[in-house]
């Protein structure tokens, strides 16, 4: 009796310790699972900063202007999707981002008409390839949201990459971090979605580009 009294402690206190141990390690996985959402920062002089400008962040533009007086480019290329695939973009989105330019402080943007066709980060990189590629440009400091950045640098990087075009990556993020994401239902629901959208690019999308 005593043996299988002391086996039962035993086996409890195990659980107990497991338990424990995945409580306790939970922040670990949790911010895990975002920051492999985060591309690899990277900072060099470039010819020009590229705004991946799908959802019209102001932080990302903020960030544009800090990289551009640091010296690391002069150029500010901004993308802006048109309404279907043959119009061109509407008042109000080339507003906005004139709005966000001026806000920012950022003296000139240069916008480009890039035709809303799906899927629409992929056909974003690979209209932003051919801008850069009329315009001689031959490196970009890719200014992103951080937890969209890990697709969009692997979208870039394998589009460019056959043009020989050098895209380094910037993520940009707001008040939801990779330490503070599982904070709140809105972050959830972001980084949820994007490592959906992360993988779905990976497994349909990427194989496609070689």
């Amino acid at each position: 009796m005593a043996l299988r009294r002391k086996a039962k402690y035993a086996l409890l206190l195990s659980a107990a310790v497991l338990c424990v141990g995945a409580y306790a390690a939970r922040h670990t996985r949790l911010r895990l699972s975002a920051e492999s959402l985060v591309c690899v920062r990277g900072e060099a002089p470039s010819d020009a900063i590229l705004i991946d400008n799908v959802e019209y962040s102001y932080l990302l533009f903020e960030h544009a202007q800090e990289l551009k007086s640091q010296g690391l480019a002069s150029t500010v290329l901004v993308p802006i999707l048109g309404e279907d695939s043959e119009a061109g973009p509407t008042e109000v989105s080339l507003g906005f981002v004139d709005v966000m330019c001026r806000a920012a402080h950022i003296s000139e943007c240069i916008t480009f008409s890039v035709p809303a066709v799906e899927p629409f980060s992929l056909n974003l990189a690979r209209s932003t390839a051919q801008e850069l590629q009329t315009r001689g440009i031959r490196s970009v400091l890719l200014v992103t949201d951080g937890f969209r950045s890990r697709r969009d640098f692997d979208l870039y990087a394998a589009v460019l990459r056959p043009l020989n075009i050098t895209v380094h990556c910037q993520p940009v993020f707001g008040t939801r971090t990779p330490l503070n994401w599982s904070d709140s239902t809105h972050g959830v629901q972001e980084v949820g979605l994007q490592l959906m959208k992360l993988w779905y690019y990976r497994i349909t999308v990427m194989p496609r580009l070689g």
